[in-house]
């Protein structure tokens, strides 16, 4: 799904994707040619946009404004997630004029805490709570940090699938070892 016309297809219009680089830079889409932009998540209040984020066992989030105006797109690995990438998605989103407790949630499948393990130097950038015998529930973490960032409870969802149990559905990067991924993308209604 990296090649433009396949995503184009697949989508049925246009869908902004960054150049990922695993840290919390949030940008503000203004259009699908924004394809170069380097960052791990987009939001966007333009209608007709979809916005973008590719994944492999990392956490698809995807958010939007209660009210319709406004969504984004999130990429969290394990060390987006330990730099604070919810706080960071939850303010781009405030920048758009969305306030916290307006915003709803979805984490997508990703590498669940059954298959995601990780070695102490990385357990060591999570809260102990986050961390049972060497697995890592980086869902938990967003969890915490959009919450904190004023993201009701009740507004997020998380999806039980892990990319790592489920070959049949989903593609892991740690199970396969090949660079593909899956696209996940919402956008405000035209």
């Amino acid at each position: 799904m990296r090649d433009t016309a396949r995503r184009r297809l697949a989508v049925g219009g246009e869908v902004a994707v960054l150049k990922q680089v695993h840290g919390t830079v949030v940008r503000v889409a203004e259009g699908a040619d924004a394809v170069r932009s380097e960052g791990d998540g987009w939001v966007s209040d333009i209608p007709g946009l979809c916005v973008g984020v590719y994944v492999a066992d990392c956490q698809p989030i995807l958010m939007w404004d209660l009210r319709g105006r406004a969504v984004g797109a999130i990429h969290a690995g394990w060390r987006s997630t330990a730099a604070g990438m919810g706080r960071s998605a939850v303010e781009a989103m405030r920048g758009l004029g969305v306030a916290p407790d307006a915003l709803a949630a979805a984490i997508g499948p990703h590498a669940r805490a059954c298959c995601y393990r990780v070695g102490p130097e990385v357990a060591a950038r999570f809260r102990p709570e986050n961390v049972h015998d060497g697995r890592l529930d980086l869902a938990a973490e967003i969890c915490r940090q959009l919450v904190e960032s004023g993201v009701q409870p009740g507004n997020i969802s998380v999806s039980d699938a892990c990319t790592m149990c489920r070959p049949e559905d989903f593609f892991s990067y740690r199970r396969e070892g090949r660079p593909d991924g899956m696209l996940a993308f919402i956008g405000v209604s035209a």
